[in-house]
């Protein structure tokens, strides 16, 4: 058996053709199924696009309509206004609106008859002879028309409607569609029992660049697919509406009731266990083998460094997530392929720690970089200090030197940065056993930043930012 003819899948769900195969469940579609859980939160690369692909109507029992907002018009969204309502009403009604005509648009050609010929009649009632996309909803309307009709339906009742001037109002739009959510609302209500259905969404965080109208946006679609599910779901059935959302953008927004929805989060956490268990998923299916185990057909059972196992060694670099653990998986085979031979050995997980070390600070740079502008600068100064720990005063000095006008305060808000990405561990001192422990916030949400003590930077950046381990103190 070799290790080079183990197909360990893509790094990315998206890129995944056989995702079903591999997957492994750690107990999230039960509660998801069951209906106790709606919000499906957690760090990029934790599995929550592959839990949104699979999410199919086969596994449901009822049909499934998939939201997949990479290639959504945000900034339009984000345009409408209605007077006298603060931007997360606002938000929530335009939210609720394209949840109910996402529903509108796929009854229509799915439902039973009857209810698929009023869905019908209302999507022709507000497009007319449009027909918009799965994802446009409330995008370019006013482009192609100058009048926007509130709702009426011939022979049964009519709410007038607005002249446009020559630019797009976008509180006339958000009049307009908050008067048709409530008509469609009870045109949903009536007949889910009939036709149920549930709506997944992923991919919010594609329109986030942390501005105050992004925060208001996502609170939004949080609000409107709570709305929907309170009025509309049944005990022990799938949620109506499911919402796929990364734990750092989710830990930015403030809204009222946010705690309420505390009992409807399932959070994305990964045990060393389960991490292996992805791996030998993939190992199984390529060798023909039983999963359980398989991790010694490929990788050696020699030492690392310290006595380590070379299972230990790898699941101390990734940061609890699968894409890590597949990530540097991919970069010991390719180191294995190139030196022609089938087993893993200690020698090749070392060279392969640079490639994945690289890997993981690209991600890093792509993931931070629309939250926090001076994302590569941050990450530069960890790389500044030359060492994996250090304390608050080095961090300081290391900040000054990189940017001379910066102070002690805006110093200590770039490691907080550091610590929510993981990227700085702390001391966790105490508990029964003493000493002290070094931990990361992706191992406890709860975790506070202390910053008085010494701080590690995580293992997975040391080969990249070529860290080295600090003397130790002889006195």
């Amino acid at each position: 058996m070799s290790i080079n003819t183990v197909n360990f899948g893509r790094v990315d769900a998206e890129s995944e053709t056989n995702l079903a195969e591999y997957f492994v469940d750690t107990g999230v579609f039960a509660r998801v199924q069951n209906g106790r859980k709606q919000f499906i939160i957690g760090r990029k690369g934790s599995g929550k696009t592959a839990l949104f692909i699979l999410a199919t109507s086969d596994r449901f029992g009822h049909p499934v309509i998939p939201l997949d907002f990479t290639n959504y018009a945000w900034e339009s969204h984000k345009k409408i206004q209605e007077s006298g309502l603060n931007p997360e009403s606002v938000y929530t009604s335009s939210w609720r609106f394209t949840l109910l005509m996402a529903v509108c648009n796929y009854w229509r050609h799915n439902a039973p008859k009857e209810i698929a010929q009023q869905a019908q009649t209302f999507h022709d009632a507000i497009y007319k002879t449009e027909q918009p996309g799965w994802l446009e909803f409330l995008i370019d309307k006013f482009r192609r028309i100058r009048r926007v009709d509130l709702p009426s339906i011939e022979g049964v009742f009519s709410m007038g409607g607005f002249e446009l001037d020559d630019q797009a109002d976008g509180a006339v739009l958000a009049t307009s569609i908050s008067q048709w959510s409530n008509v469609i609302f009870d045109f949903v209500k009536e007949n889910y029992r009939k036709s149920p259905f549930t709506i997944t969404l992923d991919r919010l965080d594609e329109g986030w660049d942390a501005s105050v109208e992004s925060k208001m946006l996502l609170v939004g679609v949080i609000k409107a697919a709570r709305e929907l599910n309170q009025a509309l779901g049944q005990f022990g059935h799938p949620p109506t509406v499911i919402v796929f959302l990364r734990s750092d953008i989710f830990n930015e927004l403030q809204f009222n009731d946010k705690n309420k929805i505390a009992a409807d989060i399932e959070y994305l956490d990964w045990s060393d266990e389960k991490l292996i268990d992805v791996i030998e998923a993939r190992i199984g299916r390529s060798l023909g083998i039983q999963p359980k185990g398989s991790w010694s057909q490929v990788f050696s059972s020699a030492k690392m460094r310290q006595t380590a196992n070379i299972d230990t060694y790898v699941l101390k670099r990734t940061m609890g997530r699968p894409r890590d653990i597949i990530a540097f998986c991919i970069s010991c085979q390719e180191i294995v392929t190139e030196r022609t031979h089938s087993v893993v050995e200690t020698s090749d997980v070392y060279d392969a720690e640079s490639r994945y070390s690289r890997h993981i600070y690209d991600k890093l740079d792509d993931e931070m970089h629309k939250q926090v502008s001076q994302a590569r600068d941050i990450l530069q100064t960890v790389r500044d200090m030359g060492v994996t720990r250090f304390s608050l005063e080095d961090w300081i000095a290391s900040c000054q030197k990189r940017v001379s006008s910066i102070t002690e305060e805006e110093a200590r808000q770039w490691l907080k940065i550091l610590f929510n990405y993981s990227v700085v561990g702390v001391q966790r001192t105490g508990g029964f056993r003493r000493g002290t422990k070094f931990q990361f916030v992706y191992n406890d949400r709860l975790l506070e930043p202390y910053f008085e003590g010494e701080m590690i930077v995580h293992p997975s950046l040391k080969k990249h930012l070529t860290l080295k381990e600090p003397k130790p103190d002889n006195n």
